[in-house]
């Protein structure tokens, strides 16, 4: 692990956002030099590696998080001044540089408590069409720079290689997943995935489930969650995933999953095996 890298016990970066609005802004073009090495939190639904960069009197932040094992897929956050102007409806590119640009969706506006405006890339799993995936073993240390465009708005973060940051990150996932009582190692093995036998009967059984003070106050939300689903197809863990929506959701989303029917991961000769299945509920008035 990289001496420069820092481990936290993470859990509580969600409470510092509060889903807001951004407004149009002039044109900016913002060269940063990095101001900390790279850091990695722990959570029980993700892994996330950070570093800031320029000035101590504008800190901007970069955060990739991940918690799904066997993909590179990851949710792109940046906060801090050059993001003010970032309107919600403009789509937004990233590009992990020599690699060509990602297209990454439309941004959920928010305000991080310390760095301020703040925009956050989905990935599929959160309900983005669009996917950003890092850059694999191979070619992560030849990584420069992390360049982030959204109409006016170019930003060159100046990070050097990421290979090593990249690597605790997958390394942290595999831990995630060890957490959950799931052998990260069987990932090479798997031939056929779990698989929800009744959707359009779990997507009923959420919606009964819909909190009545969360439908009172008219607020809808979109869950993502991972469910591990042993060799008999019973499901013997819900977790919900790098969640935006409120947290009184949760708790129905894992009492819908876990009354739900499954069929069972296989293995590459066929026989059933104990693995994750993601999906995400919604609750929609």
């Amino acid at each position: 692990m990289m001496k420069v890298l820092q481990k936290f016990r993470w859990v509580g970066f969600l409470g510092a956002l509060s889903l807001t609005c951004a407004a149009h802004s002039e044109t900016q073009e913002v060269v940063l030099q990095p101001s900390s090495g790279w850091n990695l939190k722990e959570a029980n639904d993700a892994c996330t590696v950070y570093r800031r960069f320029g000035a101590a009197d504008r800190p901007v932040l970069l955060r990739l998080s991940r918690s799904h094992l066997g993909t590179s897929s990851a949710e792109v956050t940046l906060s801090g001044y050059p993001v003010e102007g970032v309107a919600p409806d403009v789509p937004v590119t990233v590009a992990f540089v020599p690699g060509a640009p990602i297209d990454g969706g439309l941004p959920l506006s928010a305000q991080n408590s310390q760095f301020g405006a703040t925009i956050i890339l989905r990935t599929r799993f959160g309900g983005n069409s669009s996917e950003i995936r890092l850059p694999g073993v191979e070619t992560a240390g030849a990584v420069q720079r992390v360049a982030i465009s959204a109409g006016d708005m170019n930003v060159m973060l100046e990070t050097g290689s990421m290979g090593e940051a990249l690597a605790d990150l997958d390394r942290c996932v595999n831990d995630l997943y060890s957490g959950w009582g799931v052998d990260p190692t069987m990932k090479g093995r798997i031939s056929k995935y779990p698989k929800l036998l009744d959707p359009m009967a779990f997507t009923a059984d959420v919606l009964k489930r819909y909190p009545l003070e969360l439908a009172r106050l008219g607020k809808e939300g979109r869950v993502p969650f991972v469910v591990i689903v042993d060799a008999n197809g019973a499901v013997i863990g819900c977790h919900v995933v790098q969640s935006y929506a409120d947290k009184g959701f949760d708790e129905p989303v894992c009492d819908a999953v876990r009354k739900a029917r499954f069929s069972p991961a296989l293995d590459s000769d066929k026989k059933p095996m104990t693995w994750v299945l993601d999906s995400a509920a919604i609750f929609k008035l």
